[in-house]
C-alpha cells in the first residue's frame, strides 16, 4: 500500500471487522481506492498470484456517485 500511496495511485479508505458465524473469528476487511479501474484489476491479478495471499478474498468494486448523499460520509467513513 505504501508504494502505491507515495505515487498517488492508491489510498486506504477504511479497515473494519465483520462478525462471522458463531464460533468463527471476525473477518478483517479493508478498502483501497485506486486511481483507475485498470489499476484495480492489475493489482487484484498480481495479488491473487502471490502465494502469501492465497487465503485472501479480493473484489474489485466500481463505485458510482449518488446525488444528494451528504450523509454518506457518516455511514461509510
Amino acid at each position: 500500500m505504501t508504494p502505491l500511496a507515495s505515487k498517488a495511485e492508491a489510498n486506504l479508505k477504511f479497515v473494519g471487522s465483520e462478525q462471522g458465524q458463531p464460533g468463527e473469528p471476525p473477518r478483517e476487511m479493508l478498502a483501497i481506492e485506486v486511481a483507475s479501474i485498470d489499476l484495480a484489476h492489475s493489482l487484484r491479478s498480481a495479488w491473487a498470484s502471490d502465494g502469501r495471499l492465497f487465503s485472501i478474498d479480493m473484489r474489485v468494486l466500481q463505485l458510482h456517485a449518488v446525488p444528494h448523499a451528504e450523509f454518506s460520509a457518516a455511514l461509510f467513513p
